[in-house]
């Protein structure tokens, strides 16, 4: 519904804010974020643009504050795939959220973790191959 859309839209966006001004304070903040992030994939309330929108601009804030973030997301990406646990337009935009987390990465200080996103990356494409080729990013 609109009521609902419009409550995440902002739940997300309270989320983004609170990062922005307070950061991730203890590895349990950054654990329950990555657990709210893979639960909103899962539920399909990323087909909607703005909410969408709103969940990568949230894990872009946190991985731009947060170097723990990242490793801690990257690796929660990777053991998903492993398992096989996404469909194909999962796959379509978690890989849209791992490219959100590599924006904020170094060669110089992050190369090992950028190394395993571009794996983790590699496979999220394989695996959703026809969602790929019906979206752009």
């Amino acid at each position: 519904t609109l009521r609902r859309r419009a409550a995440v839209l902002a739940a997300w966006e309270t989320i983004t804010d609170v990062i922005a001004d307070e950061g991730l304070a203890s590895t349990h903040d950054v654990q329950t974020l990555i657990k709210s992030i893979f639960a909103h994939v899962r539920d399909a309330r990323w087909r909607v643009k703005e909410v969408r929108e709103a969940m990568e601009t949230a894990t872009s804030a946190a991985s731009g504050r947060d170097a723990g973030f990242r490793s801690v997301f990257v690796a929660a990406c990777g053991k998903a795939v492993e398992k096989g646990g996404f469909s194909e337009h999962e796959c379509y935009v978690a890989s849209r959220l791992m490219c959100a987390v590599m924006s904020a990465m170094t060669l110089e200080s992050e190369d090992g973790l950028l190394a395993k996103s571009l794996e983790t990356l590699a496979r999220l494409r394989a695996k959703g191959a026809k969602a790929f080729s019906a979206k752009a990013f």
